[in-house]
């Protein structure tokens, strides 16, 4: 991480992404702790990215109340690509259910092409997905290498349906007493399918937890439904800003 500082206009923090260069093609800064103290900033902000790191892309992202920052990021192109809500729910609630408990697996190599498939076409939801100037097909390929390199780390927890067929698609961030839940995937083919598959797998995976914490995009009502109906309620709402540098549309 390192540190951009222009006095009486403001500081902020940025570390280079090498993940999106190697997936979308693209230089990538990624800014945090944005400290504005005047509008001017961001351009110089923006003109030393460029000129002494040769960025294509700047990330950047802010609390739903920080209304000040917010505006700051609008009126300098930032493009608001995508709202992500935070969910969190207490275990308490979970382990008084009665679902039964959903094993799961670490999905292995034989897993490795459904995995895959998963991972380049069920998402439609993301920071990239809903980006109008990365053309879905490297929206797809980010989630791809994304998905080979969480199977070679082995970090991708599934669960399997008497078929064998995947059911759901997973990863979990332990921190402290809270463990944090990515879902990638989840069979939702029939009516109330997916609860009965998604309780039962948070009923095991937050045994030894005080809470559960999700991120769904603020566009993936079905999923935030879903959630809400376990017992999730809302911890945050944050804001995630691109800033493209070069613009390009999408190819249709």
């Amino acid at each position: 991480m390192e540190y951009f500082k222009k006095e009486h206009l403001g500081y902020c923090h940025y570390r280079y992404n090498a993940w999106d260069k190697i997936s979308l093609g693209l230089e990538t800064y990624e800014v945090s702790s944005l400290q504005i103290k005047d509008s001017s900033f961001l351009n110089e902000l923006e003109r030393y990215l460029i000129s002494e790191k040769h960025a294509d892309l700047i990330l950047a992202q802010s609390c739903a109340s920080d209304f000040e920052l917010r505006s700051q990021l609008t009126m300098n192109n930032y493009l608001p690509v995508c709202a992500v809500y935070t969910l969190i729910c207490s275990t308490q609630k979970i382990k008084k259910s009665t679902s039964q408990i959903k094993d799961t697996f670490v999905a292995e190599i034989n897993d490795k092409n459904e995995v895959l498939d998963i991972f380049s076409n069920s998402f439609t939801f993301s920071r990239f997905h809903e980006d109008p100037y990365v053309s879905q097909e490297l929206a797809k390929k980010r989630y791809f290498l994304w998905g080979e390199q969480l199977l070679r780390e082995r970090k991708i927890l599934v669960t399997k349906s008497n078929s064998g067929a995947i059911t759901s698609l997973l990863s979990t961030t332990p921190q402290g007493t809270n463990i944090d839940l990515t879902l990638f995937a989840l069979n939702q083919s029939s009516k109330g399918f997916g609860y009965f598959i998604l309780l039962p797998l948070i009923k095991n995976i937050t045994a030894d937890y005080k809470s559960v914490t999700a991120k769904v995009s603020i566009a993936n009502l079905k999923m935030l439904r879903l959630y809400q109906k376990i017992g999730f309620e809302l911890q945050k709402c944050e804001f995630y800003f691109h800033k493209h540098l070069h613009k390009k549309k999408r190819p249709k």
